[in-house]
């Protein structure tokens, strides 16, 4: 009999220690189900903030351009800038780009104006004028700039 008690109170330890097992087991698993799932939304809430960040930072830098392009446009207006002048930043903005290290640079149609903008200043600089392009490139330059000159 004593041994009938010892070994029902063996089988009952064992059970006792599975079922302790058994719910450690199922805890760890929860917790980490519980720990990847924070993960993951940890990395969630990261990627929305450099993302929400980029977005600030584009339509700053944006509207940080658009306002210089505005004052510059404002200041050149007041001033009544000269055709040379604005000539000679049209060729520093072609030289910046051609300077970008492009294969090909196609020059806008406008560009004709502006052949016609250094002939004048070269008369007035130097006492001799550029080459001058032939009279159908200058009257299509000269319509293009009437047509915008009563735009403005």
């Amino acid at each position: 009999m004593a041994l009938q008690m010892q070994a029902e109170r063996e089988r009952r330890a064992q059970v006792t220690t599975a079922e302790g097992q058994k719910q450690a087991a199922i805890l760890k698993a929860e917790g980490e189900k519980a720990a990847k799932l924070l993960s993951a939304e940890g990395d969630r809430d990261a990627q929305i903030a450099r993302a929400e960040g980029d977005r600030q930072s584009e339509i700053l830098r944006a509207s940080g351009n658009a306002q210089a392009i505005a004052t510059q446009f404002k200041a050149i207006n007041e001033a009544g800038v000269s055709p040379q002048i604005l000539a000679l930043k049209y060729i520093e903005a072609l030289q910046n780009i051609a300077g970008q290290g492009a294969s090909k640079v196609f020059i806008p149609y406008e560009a004709t104006a502006l052949l016609g903008a250094l002939g004048t200043l070269g008369e007035a600089v130097g006492g001799h004028a550029l080459a001058k392009p032939d009279q159908s490139v200058l009257s299509e330059a000269g319509a293009a700039r009437a047509k915008v000159d009563s735009r403005g």
